[in-house]
């Protein structure tokens, strides 16, 4: 009998470890998603920037540009607006 009960509780142990090594690996998963997350934010922000800049940049060029070039800088004055809506 003291075997049987040495055997359940080595195996609770174990059980225990299991939990313990899961619950670790589920922190260390969580933190790598969220900064991967934060970090795929960031470059999403770094693009609409860049948008904005060429923007502005279109703006103050407008009258010399021709028919394409207006085309393209109206397109992309409409992306930046569907993508960050204010």
């Amino acid at each position: 009998m003291a075997s049987e009960k040495e055997l359940l509780k080595q195996k609770l142990i174990e059980f225990q470890q299991t939990i313990a090594e899961l619950r670790l690996t589920l922190a260390q998963k969580e933190e790598f998603f969220y900064k991967k997350e934060k970090d795929s934010f960031l470059n999403l922000l770094d693009i609409v920037d860049a948008f904005e800049i060429i923007e502005k940049n279109l703006g103050f060029k407008k009258d010399k540009l021709d028919k394409t070039a207006k085309m393209l800088g109206k397109n992309i004055f409409i992306s930046i607006n569907r993508m960050a809506p204010c």
